[in-house]
C-alpha cells in the first residue's frame, strides 16, 4: 500500500537494484529536546514512537506537482502540511500525524491505553468515547488529544495560523486499531495501513522525508529542530520460516531449486539462508519488517508464484476425490423416508418453535423446553422437546379441513439443555457448562384415526428394513401416551423411542375425535447401529408349501404380547418363518387378571414339505415353551 512497495517489486522484476533513498534534511532550530518530549506508556500497544519538531512553518498551497500526484492517487489536496503528511503515507507507507506545537502543552506526546470513558472530539467534528484498552495519545497533562494510529484530535488540528508543527509517526499493534477503528466505525487511511502492518525500520526515515519535503513547498523554507525523539515499545521478533524446495514444488506444480527460490525472493526482501545439514535442503527465509503478512510456508510459496508469473506455471484443473458421494448415514437416512413413504406415510415439516401452552396440551407438563432469548413471535418461544406437538397440530389442521384419517410423518431435530462440559476433576471443568442446547435427529409418525397395531407394524417395518432387533417394554407413565396402550422401543437393552396411541384426553385437546397411533424414534441411534450392523446373508426363498396354524393363549396381563412373540420364534426353529398377533380379547370368559393373545404361525422348510408329524412337533415345542415361560394356558 505504498508507492515504495510497488517499486520494490517491479525492480525485481526488471532485475535491477531496489534502495528507499537517504532524505536530506538541513537541521537548522534548536534542539528538539528543549521543545518537546516523548513517552510510551503501554508497551504492547506502541512498539515505535517517533517526534520531530518544525518551526517557522507557513500554511499555504502545496505546488502543483504533489497537488497532481495526491489527485492521481485519490486524495484532495488541502494545505502544504497536510499534503506532504498525505504524500510521505502513500510514498513510504507510513502513516503519519501532525499536532499545532502551540496547542500540545510543553510539546509533550505521550501514548496509552483509555482507562474507559475518556472523551475526545476527532477532527471530523464528532465526540468519540473510549472503552477501555483503545489506544490514545495524550499530552503532559494526560488529555487525550488523538486516537492512536486512527485519528487525531479536534483540539490540536492545524490550522491557518499554525507555525510551528510536532510530527509523530509510530508503529502500532495491528489488532489494538483494528478493534477500536471498527468498533468506532471510524476508517481512515491511516488505520487501513496500520491494521495490515507498517515498517517500523522506517520510521526514521519518514521523519526525515516529511521534514525534506515540507522545507521544499514552503516558501522561504523552514527551521526544523535537530535530532528526533525516539521511543521505543514492544516489537514482535523477526519471522523465520523454513523453506522446502520439495514442497515449493509440489504447492506450484512445477520443480524449483533452491537456487532459483534464491533469486525470486532475495530481490523483494526475503533473505534466504541455507540450512547447513538439512535432511531436505531446506532454506532459512528472514521475513522483513515490512512485510508482517508473510508467516507460513504457505505464504512464501505465494511470494514465489507472483514473482516466478501465475501464467508460466500452468494450469491444472484439481480432480475432486469423491464427487457428489453421500456418507453411509445419508443414504440411511433416505432409506428411512423411502420405507416410510411406501408405509403409506406423507411427509410433514412443522414448525420446530412451539408456544409453551402447546407442551401442555400435548401431555409434556414434565418437560424442560428450551427457551428462546429472541423468539421470532412471542407466541412461538421455546423449541421443540419433541416431534409430538408438531405433528398433532398438522393431524388436527387435516381433521379440521374433512381429512380425518392422515398418516403423517417427520425426520427432525428435537432440542434439549445444556449439558454440562466434560474434562478432568478441575474447578474449572466443575463450573464449566455448555451454552448451546443439545440437538437429536428423531422420526415421529402419527396416524389419526389409526391404533396402536399400526404403529407397532410400522415399527417392524423399519426394523425388517435395517437389520435391527427393536424389542418393546411397557410402560404407563410416557409423556401424551395412552396410559396402557403405549410401550418404549429398546435397542440393545437402550430405550431409543416410544410407541402406541396418543392419550385420548390429548386428541380431545387438539379436537380429534378418533384414535391417533404414535411412533417416535431417535433416528441418530437407529441409523448409527444401521451404519455399523454387518450386512445380512442372502435368504433363498422356498420353493415347498407352507403351513399355518393358529394358537391362543390366556395370558396374565403383565405379560407382553410382544414377549410371548419372542418365546414362540426362539421355540419354533428355522422352520417357523413369521408370528403374528391376530386378536387380543378380554371379557366375561377370561379369568380376571388374564387376556386372550392369538397369533398366527407359519411354518415352512427350505428343502422339504414338511410332515403332519413334524407341524404337530414344532405346535407342542411353541406351546410348552409360553407356557413354561410366561405361566399361560393353552385356551
Amino acid at each position: 500500500m505504498s508507492v515504495v512497495g510497488v517499486a520494490r517489486d517491479l525492480a525485481a522484476r526488471l532485475g535491477v537494484p531496489f534502495r528507499i533513498p537517504e532524505p536530506v534534511v538541513g537541521e537548522t532550530g534548536e534542539d528538539i529536546s528543549t521543545v518537546a518530549s516523548a513517552e510510551i506508556i503501554d508497551a504492547d500497544l506502541c512498539g515505535r514512537f517517533g517526534v520531530r519538531a518544525i518551526r517557522d512553518v507557513s500554511i499555504g498551497q502545496s505546488p502543483l506537482w504533489m497537488q497532481a500526484r495526491l489527485t492521481l492517487c485519490g486524495m484532495r489536496p488541502i494545505n502544504s502540511v497536510v499534503d506532504v503528511s498525505n504524500y510521505v503515507m502513500l510514498e513510504l507507507g507510513t502513516p503519519n500525524h501532525t499536532y499545532d506545537l502551540a496547542l500540545v502543552p510543553g510539546g509533550h506526546l505521550g501514548t496509552r491505553r483509555s482507562s474507559g470513558g475518556e472523551r475526545l472530539v476527532t477532527l471530523d467534528g464528532t465526540e468519540r468515547e473510549m472503552l477501555r484498552g483503545d489506544g490514545l495519545i495524550v499530552d503532559r497533562d494526560d488529555r487525550p488529544i488523538g486516537i492512536s494510529g486512527v485519528m487525531g484530535g479536534e483540539n490540536t488540528e492545524i490550522s491557518d495560523s499554525t507555525t510551528a508543527v510536532l510530527l509523530e509517526l509510530a508503529w502500532w499493534n495491528r489488532l489494538s486499531i483494528s478493534r477500536t477503528s471498527q468498533r468506532l466505525g471510524l476508517r481512515s487511511e491511516a488505520s487501513m495501513r496500520f491494521e495490515r502492518g507498517t515498517d517500523h525500520e522506517l520510521v526514521p526515515i519518514a521523519l526525515d522525508r516529511f521534514c525534506e519535503l515540507l522545507d521544499r513547498v514552503t516558501p522561504g523554507g523552514v527551521s526544523v529542530c535537530s535530532g528526533r525523539l525516539a521511543g521505543r515499545g514492544y516489537l514482535p521478533p523477526a519471522t523465520r520460516v523454513r523453506v522446502r524446495p520439495a514442497r515449493m514444488s509440489h504447492l506450484l506444480g512445477r520443480p524449483f531449486a533452491a537456487d532459483e527460490l534464491r533469486g525470486l525472493l532475495d530481490p523483494i526482501g526475503l533473505r534466504c539462508d541455507v540450512l547447513e545439514d538439512d535432511a531436505d535442503g531446506a532454506l532459512e527465509v528472514t521475513v522483513p519488517s515490512f512485510r508482517p503478512d508473510v508467516e507460513t510456508e504457505t505464504d512464501v510459496a505465494e511470494e514465489v508464484a507472483r514473482h516466478y508469473g501465475y501464467q508460466r506455471l500452468g494450469r491444472t484443473v484439481p480432480r475432486s476425490p469423491e464427487p457428489g458421494r453421500l456418507t453411509p448415514v445419508q443414504r440411511l437416512r433416505r432409506d428411512l423416508r423411502r420405507v416410510l413413504v411406501g408405509a403409506g406415510l406423507s411427509e410433514a415439516m412443522p414448525n420446530p418453535f412451539l408456544a409453551p401452552d402447546a407442551l401442555r396440551r400435548a401431555g409434556m407438563d414434565g418437560a424442560e423446553p428450551v427457551r428462546l432469548l429472541n423468539p421470532l413471535a412471542t407466541e412461538e418461544s421455546v423449541l421443540r422437546p419433541s416431534l409430538l406437538p408438531g405433528l398433532l397440530t398438522a393431524a388436527a389442521y387435516n381433521s379440521s379441513h374433512r381429512n380425518d384419517t392422515v398418516s403423517l410423518f417427520e425426520i427432525g431435530v428435537v432440542f434439549g439443555p445444556p449439558t454440562a462440559g466434560g474434562g478432568d476433576d478441575t474447578a474449572a471443568d466443575k463450573t464449566a457448562e455448555a451454552v448451546l442446547p443439545t440437538e437429536t435427529e428423531h422420526l415421529g409418525a402419527i396416524w389419526a384415526g389409526g391404533e396402536a397395531a399400526d404403529a407397532v407394524h410400522l415399527t417392524e417395518l423399519i426394523a425388517a428394513a435395517f437389520g435391527l432387533e427393536l424389542d418393546l417394554k411397557n410402560a404407563n407413565d410416557l409423556d401424551g401416551m395412552h396410559p396402557v396402550r403405549a410401550a418404549e422401543v429398546m435397542l440393545g437393552g437402550q430405550p431409543v423411542g416410544v410407541v402406541g396411541e396418543v392419550d385420548p384426553v390429548v386428541c380431545e385437546r387438539h379436537g380429534l375425535t378418533e384414535r391417533c397411533g404414535w411412533l417416535q424414534l431417535d433416528a441418530e441411534s437407529l441409523l448409527s447401529a444401521a451404519a455399523s450392523a454387518a450386512d445380512r446373508p442372502h435368504q433363498p426363498v422356498s420353493t415347498y408349501p407352507s403351513s399355518d396354524i393358529d394358537l391362543a393363549f390366556a395370558v396374565p396381563d403383565d405379560v407382553q404380547a410382544s414377549q410371548v412373540r419372542s418365546t414362540l420364534l426362539d421355540s419354533g426353529g428355522d422352520e417357523l418363518r413369521s408370528v403374528d398377533l391376530f386378536d387380543v380379547y378380554r371379557g366375561d370368559q377370561m379369568d380376571a387378571g388374564t387376556r386372550s393373545l392369538a397369533y398366527r404361525l407359519r411354518l415352512q422348510a427350505d428343502d422339504r414339505t414338511l410332515t403332519d408329524e413334524q407341524v404337530a412337533d414344532i405346535r407342542r415345542r411353541c406351546i410348552d415353551a409360553v407356557e413354561h415361560s410366561h405361566g399361560a394356558v393353552l385356551r
